[in-house]
């Protein structure tokens, strides 16, 4: 059922690039928008989506163990291995006294090409620690470490950290969730979106002292979470404080506004059928956010944001169509 859903959503048209009114790439995928606060109902959409990375914050708070020092925000990071996040990769290996091989994610190159270039250039190897996920890998290991739990099994489902984790999630999704693997390894689950869009609308209420500080070392440390050219970073930058702007892999992104200042929660979670792709990813919000005037102020903010630079995600020699 789930199977049939997600690719009947996934098939509709999110928006086109033109040239001469040709369209010559046409993107598919669906956002979902999600406003507690509007007028008029919305029906909870039947689309099943993997957690991922966006599931970040609940695994922060299975470890607890962070402190208010920026390096901890890598725990919440699909870093980009740039610098400032191998600096602070390398603080909480040696705060979970681990090397490269304990870490369970696959050996890749950094999502930042720079970087890849740099690193191929001076003859070093891909790392485990170079994989986008293993910031949230070291927090668990260095919860190992400072608990006394066993740290070769630190991803397996019966491990504490990951029934801590477990039993987390059923709390906060209140419905029915499943189980899977992760690419990275670590579990992760598949739930509604709807709920997923729950859980974060909660998390940005929440006032406990475990949430409060996730929240404000992100909003601190925006770039060590994501990265120098990141969507994510850089609207969660743009949004001054009012949302935080999480990407997951396969094409995943999520903005959820926080309730500063009088403002309303509310979400928009947008998934392409093509996977990931930074200018894929923009241009989808900004076609959402164009046919959802109605969210609050800082959705708007972010619609003029991405089109003050469209130029960044879109050819000048293209026009931007959105459906």
């Amino acid at each position: 059922m789930a199977y049939e859903h997600n690719l009947s959503l996934l098939s509709v048209p999110l928006f086109a690039l033109c040239h001469n009114d040709v369209p010559e790439i046409v993107v598919h995928g669906k956002a979902f928008v999600y406003d507690p606060g509007a007028k008029t109902p919305q029906l909870p959409p039947a689309f099943t989506v993997i957690g991922r990375s966006l599931l970040n914050p609940w695994q922060f708070i299975a470890c607890d163990i962070a402190g208010r020092e920026d390096f901890w925000s890598i725990g919440l990071s699909m870093h980009s291995g740039q610098q400032m996040h191998m600096k602070a990769i390398e603080i909480l290996s040696q705060i979970a006294n681990v090397t490269d091989d304990d870490l369970i994610c696959p050996r890749q190159d950094p999502l930042d090409l720079d970087q890849v270039s740099f690193l191929k250039m001076m003859g070093y190897k891909a790392l485990r620690k170079h994989h986008p996920n293993a910031g949230k890998h070291l927090l668990m290991l260095a919860t190992c470490e400072l608990r006394g739990y066993a740290k070769d099994t630190y991803w397996d489902i019966g491990h504490p950290i990951q029934k801590t984790l477990s039993a987390l999630i059923g709390k906060e999704a209140k419905d029915r969730v499943q189980c899977v693997q992760d690419s990275c390894g670590l579990p992760s689950f598949s739930l509604n979106v709807r709920v997923l869009q729950n859980m974060w609308a909660s998390f940005a209420e929440e006032s406990n002292a475990k949430a409060v500080h996730i929240k404000e070392l992100w909003l601190a440390n925006p770039i060590l979470v994501g990265g120098k050219g990141r969507l994510d970073s850089e609207l969660t930058l743009a949004a001054g404080g009012k949302a935080l702007v999480k990407e997951g892999s396969e094409g995943l992104l999520l903005v959820q506004s926080l309730p500063v200042a009088g403002q309303r929660v509310a979400s928009v979670v947008l998934k392409l059928a093509s996977g990931q792709g930074k200018s894929h990813l923009a241009l989808g919000l900004l076609a959402a956010l164009r046919a959802n005037p109605d969210l609050p102020d800082v959705f708007n903010d972010l619609k003029r944001y991405l089109e003050n630079h469209i130029e960044k995600w879109a050819s000048l020699s293209r026009r931007f169509v959105s459906y």
